[in-house]
């Protein structure tokens, strides 16, 4: 065994141990690193063969400085021909008994090459893979396996052998030509298809059709740059359709693979490739043409969507043509709130959600109804339901008419950011729960809101367990009530027959009844919905209300068979919840009325068992326990 340091910049022995290629095209903002990342290896006996497929930009120049004369880099330009042509050329020019490949808009750990050729050396594997950071700007580095469903990174683990005598194995593996080092003995011959994009399948499959194992070293030492512009994978073009042409190309090569598993591990990737080229589609046209080309393809090889290799539920639910997520938003008659709500939903990233818009009958005349009907046209995907009387009311009817496998109850003037939906029923169909629950921004400084009334209510391990958690009917009092920061399995609330009810408390006995009934529930960290505060958005939390209407829909919740009994102390934290909403935001007439619920709260409060040794929330202050008959801290 040769030594890994050995040869280098001052000394190259005739072959060196590994031979890179790295093709480069208008990537003159990260060339500089990726170089350097190379010149960095603590294996140092190795050649690069850098091929500038006909840059337009100052990508020679930088690549050159950032080389300074290290012999080890060897510069090939030619004219453009696409990611394929230019690895093609640098393959032709490999001496290495080991090859591998970095993209230019990548780097690699200082380790990356010692530690993956050990392995090569130590298991006498063909090829062997690693973990990976994909590296978007402005965000921390997100670690991956470069396999599906394989668990977390786990720096000291062991090199881990995966079988590919079974295709639904091989079909796990990111087949990404970087990431990995090949023998050149199993890559003898293969070429990377030109002309075509997503040119790494084939090459893969066919690498993969050559042996009956790869080696996986389970740390993340190659650094996969993400969201820059011109990259393939965000791709919005009609460009995409060519990830069709290869499956084509896949499913050539299937039918020469004599494994019985072939079938189904195509079905897979191909499921798999196609939710890939469909998330950076935007233009609502061309992704409704790329939906309907994928049913077709799998249509006519006898497929069903299958979502093993980490594919989100409502993906299969497009391609089976059925609805992924419904969108509830009741409306008062006004149109800028609801207008700011619209806007929000047709930049979501799902574009297959239906969106439900249903007037409250109390509040929206014939005219009004038309001018919603004017204000729903310009966006694409919603529909004016019939009116129902009051907020509540609205909400049922858009239940009762929503055909998604998720529901989602907006309030006119909130809005969700683009990758909300997709993520939240991402994350709900991963768990198998059937609760979401998100934090929220609030206010005109949009001010984090941990969706919780008490931020430590609910243990961070369970909240931040991938796998859901079970709920308990106290996380449903520490939960914030507000609906426009949640997702429903529709399922769950047909099936047992939960609907809105009128009063002030109405979201939260929702809230608590689905929780009642749910196996599981999830956090939903990522992308949280902005609450407008304002008072033509909040109409629900200004209005006043008499204290002896708060008291009854407290005591109403323990004669609600859905729900468990509410012990005294969280009936008293919820009473104090609700007064002090109402002192904090109802618009009172006078202060006459003011003064006339406060006093009401004085006489009711004393009836309330357990009030003096209840947990209250933190917000809690001393106007609001005085009102309670409570020491003020």
């Amino acid at each position: 065994m040769r030594t890994l340091g050995a040869g280098g910049p001052e000394g190259r022995v005739t072959s060196p141990l590994i031979s890179l290629v790295v093709p480069v095209y208008n990537v003159a903002d990260h060339v500089g690193a990726c170089i350097a990342s190379l010149k960095a290896q603590t294996l140092t006996d190795f050649e690069v063969i850098v091929v500038d497929d006909g840059s337009t930009d100052d990508s020679a120049v930088r690549l050159r400085a950032a080389i300074d004369g290290d012999p080890r880099f060897v510069v090939l330009r030619q004219t453009n021909g696409g990611l394929s042509a230019a690895r093609n050329t640098g393959l032709e020019r490999a001496r290495a008994p080991v090859i591998g490949f970095v993209d230019s808009d990548d780097r690699v750990d200082p380790n990356y090459l010692s530690a993956m050729y050990e392995v090569l050396e130590q298991t006498g594997a063909d090829w062997v893979s690693c973990g990976i950071l994909f590296c978007a700007p402005d965000t921390d580095p997100v670690p991956h396996t470069g396999v599906h469903d394989a668990g977390t990174l786990e720096g000291t683990a062991p090199p881990e052998r995966h079988d590919l005598t079974r295709w639904t194995e091989v079909v796990r593996h990111f087949p990404s030509a970087w990431n990995k080092l090949y023998r050149a003995s199993l890559i003898d011959g293969l070429r990377f298809d030109e002309g075509m994009l997503y040119e790494d399948h084939a090459f893969y499959w066919q690498a993969a059709a050559r042996t009956d194992h790869l080696v996986r070293l389970n740390r993340p030492l190659y650094l996969q740059t993400q969201g820059r512009a011109g990259q393939i994978t965000g791709d919005a073009s009609d460009a995409v359709f060519q990830q069709f042409d290869v499956l084509d190309r896949l499913a050539g090569l299937a039918e020469g693979l004599d494994r019985a598993d072939v079938p189904l591990a195509l079905c897979r990737i191909a499921t798999r490739l196609s939710f890939e080229r469909v998330v950076p589609l935007r233009d609502r046209a061309r992704r409704a043409r790329f939906v309907a080309r994928a049913q077709v393809w799998m249509a006519e090889r006898g497929m069903v969507p299958d979502r093993t290799l980490s594919v989100p539920v409502w993906w299969g639910d497009v391609l089976t043509g059925a609805v992924p997520v419904s969108v509830v938003v009741p409306s008062d008659g006004a149109l800028a709130p609801l207008a700011e709500t619209l806007s929000s939903l047709a930049n979501q990233t799902l574009a297959e959600a239906e969106i439900l818009v249903v007037p409250d009958g109390a509040r929206v005349d014939g005219q009004g109804r038309a001018d919603l009907y004017a204000a729903a046209a310009v966006h694409p995907g919603v529909s004016i339901l019939a009116g129902a009387r009051g907020v509540h009311g609205a909400r049922n009817r858009g239940l009762d008419a929503a055909q998604g496998r998720y529901v989602v109850f907006l309030d006119a003037g909130d809005r969700l950011p683009p990758r909300a939906l997709a993520q939240w029923a991402g994350r709900l169909g991963a768990a198998e729960a059937s609760v979401g629950f998100a934090p929220m921004r609030m206010g005109p400084d949009e001010t984090w809101h941990p969706g919780l009334h008490d931020r430590n209510g609910i243990a961070p391990d369970r909240l931040e367990d991938e796998t859901g958690f079970v709920p308990t009917p106290e996380d449903g009092i520490e939960m914030h009530g507000h609906p426009s920061s949640k997702m429903f399995a529709r399922a769950l609330l047909d099936r047992h027959g939960l609907r809105f009810v009128a009063g002030p408390l109405s979201s939260t006995l929702f809230l608590l009844a689905a929780l009642a009934q749910a196996d599981r529930a999830a956090y939903l960290r990522a992308f949280p919905p902005f609450i407008a505060t304002r008072p033509d958005c909040r109409t629900l939390w200004r209005a006043p209300e008499e204290a002896e209407t708060l008291w009854q829909a407290l005591l109403g919740l323990n004669t609600v068979p859905a729900l468990p009994r509410i012990p005294p102390a969280q009936q008293a934290r919820l009473w104090a919840r609700m007064v002090w909403e109402k002192i904090n935001y109802a618009d009172f007439p006078d202060p006459e009325a003011r003064t006339r619920f406060e006093e009401e709260v004085r006489a009711l409060s004393p009836k309330l068992e357990g009030l003096g040794q209840a947990r209250l929330d933190p917000f809690i202050g001393p106007r609001v326990r005085a009102q309670l008959g409570l020491p003020k801290g």
